[in-house]
């Protein structure tokens, strides 16, 4: 029996044809500690220097808790409506070539609500936003976007204009550019509310047979987290997962990382994503060609994954089980690929908390946002830095360091905020940065800006902005955004 007709999960050998990651996925917990004045004097009093904790934390969950799910008020939505115009509108087979410009949109949502207009390559890859807020009756526009339409990919650009309305709810219309010029598109998706967790609707290239599927897994997550008292997770509409998972299938391979080199965090912002991710990924088959296979039920694979990962996840420290009953997810984008003997599983689990008004941005040096968070108060930023992305080969990924857990970059630096009146930092460790503008006007708004030039001097790669916030004295990761750097 060759090695490629024996899977291992954890490190036990269960039987034929059977391969389930054991990554962990992990994070790095900032604490920071301030000293504050109750009678300040004439003389500045050195505040504390804050205490940072660098590394990579996973707390197991040893027993069953019942935690409170955030409030999200429920309110019907307008229904939006967004037109597009083009001119002049013109294709070409030669990569790289811009395909669009003069590129203006209007069209209607929530009063107030920031709108999120990105723009994806035929590959599904976001190549920029452009952001807007809507006025009081809920019209917005943005004119004159130029330049935004460059790719190396040939075939239909998108337009995805997303927005939040307060509550967190994500709605999101998507337009194909049309092979024309001087044309003007026009739609009116349906009206959207906030019901109990259901499945966005799913794209006409996805079968009825393979949604049912997704509903399976997605119930047998939500049944497995209110077996330890949790709140049900929604099924998400980032198609990151999907993504990954069909990429293992067709190249015969289980990792978190991908064949372009990216990450999940990287993949999940590239696909519109804005919160925060955490990956499970699971192979249910051989990673080479057994002409004698047996022909595996997709259904009883995707149960059978969802065990081993609650019930089997010892040699992986309980990382994905972790992950399943994290009680701050309220999301979970599930990806799902099969064949006659391969099934392979993603479940990316959202942490969805935050209503941007500007998502985060790097101009001559400074990294800048602002928004409002429904979960705890804005504590620091950590930002990761990542080398650029190098593809690799199957072998590679079916190898270590790509067959186990990943990190959220290679080194990192926290923006933290000015110290209260009156007081200072006498000094600051390497790896700090002091905001130059912190400003928390309500519970849970931010407006923040820090010169982070000197980080910014890795070069060209992945700066990934992970906003950490604390809630009843426990520090919560709020986004993974990655801002890609050429």
């Amino acid at each position: 029996m060759s090695s490629a007709e024996i899977g291992k999960f954890g490190g036990s050998i269960f039987g034929y044809w059977i391969n389930v990651v054991t990554s962990i996925v992990q994070t790095v917990t900032p604490k920071v500690n301030e000293t504050t004045v109750e009678n300040p004097s004439a003389t500045p009093t050195p505040a504390q220097t804050p205490t940072l904790t660098p590394g990579y934390t996973q707390t197991p969950t040893s027993t069953p808790t019942t935690s409170p799910t955030p409030t999200q008020t429920q309110i019907s939505t307008p229904t939006p409506t967004t037109t597009i115009q083009i001119n002049p509108f013109v294709t070409t087979n030669k990569p790289g070539y811009q395909i669009g410009e003069n590129l203006s949109i209007r069209g209607t949502a929530a009063p107030n609500v920031t709108v999120a207009i990105q723009i994806l390559d035929p590959t599904g890859i976001r190549k920029n936003i452009v952001k807007t807020i809507a006025d009081e009756y809920g019209n917005y526009s943005v004119k004159e976007v130029y330049t935004f339409l460059k790719g190396d990919s040939e075939g239909e650009w998108k337009i995805k204009a997303n927005w939040l309305y307060k509550g967190g709810k994500f709605v999101s219309t998507i337009f194909t550019l049309p092979e024309a010029t001087s044309t003007t598109v026009t739609s009116t998706p349906p009206t959207t509310s906030t019901p109990s967790p259901t499945p966005t609707p799913t794209p006409s290239a996805v079968t009825s047979e393979h949604q049912e599927l997704v509903l399976y897994a997605l119930e047998l997550i939500n049944q497995d987290r209110a077996d330890y008292g949790l709140a049900p997770v929604e099924l998400g509409d980032n198609e990151a997962a999907q993504k990954h998972a069909e990429d293992m299938l067709e190249n015969r391979y289980l990792s978190h990382w991908d064949l372009n080199g990216t990450k999940p965090y990287m993949r999940y912002t590239q696909c519109g994503g804005i919160g925060y991710v955490g990956q499970n990924a699971a192979y249910y088959g051989s990673f080479y060609y057994e002409p004698y296979a047996m022909t595996l039920d997709p259904k009883e694979s995707i149960d059978y994954l969802e065990y081993s990962m609650m019930y089997n996840d010892a040699a992986s420290g309980w990382g994905h089980r972790d992950n399943i009953l994290d009680k701050w997810h309220n999301k979970v984008n599930i990806g799902i690929a099969y064949d006659r003997t391969t099934v392979t599983l993603v479940q990316d689990f959202e942490d969805d908390y935050i209503n941007w008004n500007i998502f985060p941005y790097c101009e001559n040096g400074y990294l800048s946002l602002s928004g409002e968070t429904s979960l705890g108060e804005v504590q620091s930023i950590a930002i990761n830095y990542d080398t650029p992305p190098q593809p690799l080969t199957k072998e590679q990924l079916l190898n270590p360091p790509y067959d186990g857990s990943y990190t959220y970059g290679e080194s990192w630096v926290y923006v933290i905020p000015p110290p209260p009146p009156e007081t200072y930092y006498p000094t600051l460790e390497s790896d700090m940065i002091q905001a130059s503008k912190w400003s928390s006007p309500s519970s849970g708004s931010f407006d923040i800006s820090a010169n982070i030039s000197t980080f910014l001097k890795h070069g060209d790669g992945v700066y990934t902005i992970v906003i950490w916030a604390e809630i009843n004295g426990e520090d919560l990761p709020l986004t993974t955004y990655s801002i890609f750097i050429e």
